[in-house]
């Protein structure tokens, strides 16, 4: 069943929400236009994936489902740079894998993307690319691809030796430190 991007992240939020005001929508997704937000929630009414309460819109069983084709299944964490800002602390080792108290960078995304349920994961690496093998024992899921070229080029080669791991994956900057679990 094909869903419009309104639909989508309206039923996302209802799912999310285990039902919600109709009139906290527009507050929890500022961005959709009031009359789209009416015609989604009748469409979807009409979809039979939600349905009206007294006081909420509630997802039916069928919610997750309908759902389940636009879940991202992959991710993608560009990590091969060298991190020349923040030396002395990437002296020996890659951007990512500097702790922050006390945890790696790097594994603040991957336990954000385990707790998402997303475990086909590739790191492309390049500088000190060795060092990542630290993280197998806890994560033995992860793959790795070398960027032979990390040090004359940017993101964007990296990004192309992983073209064909691309489509439905979240492409992540290594360097990005995930407070809240519950980001992606």
């Amino acid at each position: 069943m094909d869903l419009s991007n309104t639909e989508f992240e309206l039923l996302q939020l209802i799912v999310r929400s285990n039902g919600i005001d109709e009139s906290k929508i527009i507050e929890q997704i500022p961005t959709l236009d009031p009359s789209e937000i009416s015609k989604a929630i009748l469409s979807l009414i009409r979809k039979r994936l939600v349905r009206r309460t007294q006081d909420q819109i509630v997802a039916k069983p069928q919610a997750l489902e309908a759902l389940e084709p636009y879940r991202v299944k992959r991710a993608v964490i560009l990590g091969a740079g060298k991190g020349e800002r923040m030396r002395p602390a990437t002296k020996d080792i890659p951007k990512p894998m500097v702790k922050v108290h006390s945890k790696r960078i790097i594994e603040t995304q991957l336990d954000a993307l385990s707790n998402a349920g997303i475990t086909d994961i590739t790191i492309v690496r390049g500088y000190q690319g060795g060092v990542y093998d630290l993280l197998l024992p806890k994560y033995p899921h992860v793959k790795f691809i070398d960027n032979p070229h990390w040090d004359s080029s940017e993101a964007i080669v990296s990004t192309h030796l992983a073209i064909d791991l691309l489509a439905g994956a979240y492409l992540i900057e290594g360097d990005l430190y995930i407070k809240g679990q519950n980001v992606i």
